[in-house]
């Protein structure tokens, strides 16, 4: 596929993410919906632009990008809402014009109330636990052109209760121009989770982003946008800021648009010696509480 081409399929997508507005009929009772949660620090920062800035994590995000990343292994650890927290290592390992990746994603939330009658006082209290375990390539075609896919493995334990499964990944990425990125992915794609007696979907999910970045007099600066359309959900949209006064230090901000979770993000990223450590920052809506992440990150 030339870039031209790509370009007329990726703006096609926008059109269709930004269009599909409805939501299935049992919004809302999806499987696994942790895995919409981001994990790397930077693209939380940047807007939850995940699409086009996850670094060593590209596997859960968008596999197409594994080809650039070059060697190097990383780990995050998120504190969620709640008593929730994230913890993820990602490995890549390049191949000529392919970029292999392994990722293992582990998510708890402990002390969660539970009732056998109507009462103000709990019966007792229960855990949430996930696992996922991930496999992916991603392939250069071209100098501009990109694909990959991705297979995951997943657990879930809802107190005593167990699902398990897999989901699959496909993301495409172009550079038609100097600094210009489009990409594109299609996410969590895979047949319906039985727990306990009844099935669910998988909460597939579509993406859509583009990015440019650009010397300044001062540094380099880049800007990305995303739209991010769950099956169970409307669209939502992500517009990220980064400015690089040095060539060691970055400064991130940005903002989600019909996210009923948060709204303003911001973080910083600082390299040295082979080492990358990001954070971000993302105040919840609603009285949910601040979220703090964090990626650190080897390269080999």
């Amino acid at each position: 596929m030339n870039k031209a081409k790509f370009t007329a399929v990726f703006l096609l997508c926008v059109f269709g993410i930004a269009r599909g507005d409805s939501v299935y009929r049992n919004a809302g009772t999806s499987a696994w919906p942790f895995l919409r949660v981001d994990i790397s620090a930077k693209a939380a920062a940047l807007g939850g632009t995940s699409l086009l800035n996850p670094g060593s994590m590209a596997l859960f995000s968008n596999p197409a990008l594994l080809p650039d990343q070059g060697a190097s292994i990383s780990a995050s650890h998120s504190s969620w809402f709640g008593n929730t927290n994230q913890e993820a290592l990602a490995s890549v390992v390049p191949w000529g014009r392919f970029g292999t990746s392994l990722a293992f994603r582990f998510i708890s939330t402990s002390g969660l109330e539970y009732r056998e009658t109507p009462s103000s006082e709990p019966t007792g209290t229960f855990d949430v636990t996930d696992i996922s375990l991930g496999a992916g390539a991603g392939l250069r075609l071209s100098p501009g052109f990109s694909l990959g896919a991705g297979i995951t493995y997943i657990r879930e334990k809802v107190w005593l209760e167990e699902s398990s499964g897999l989901s699959f990944d496909f993301g495409l990425a172009s550079f038609p121009l100097p600094g210009l990125t489009l990409a594109a992915a299609a996410q969590n794609i895979g047949p319906g989770v039985t727990m306990v007696t009844r099935e669910y979907r998988l909460p597939r999910s579509l993406r859509a982003g583009l990015g440019y970045e650009a010397p300044l007099p001062l540094g380099r600066a880049s800007i990305s946008y995303e739209i991010h359309k769950p099956l169970d959900n409307r669209p939502v949209h992500g517009l990220g800021l980064e400015y690089m006064p040095l060539s060691w230090a970055a400064l991130r901000g940005g903002w989600r648009v019909n996210d009923p979770s948060s709204g303003l993000t911001a973080g910083m990223g600082l390299s040295q010696g082979g080492w990358i450590l990001d954070y971000a920052y993302v105040p919840g809506k609603h009285a949910l509480g601040e979220t703090h992440r964090f990626t650190l990150t080897r390269t080999l």
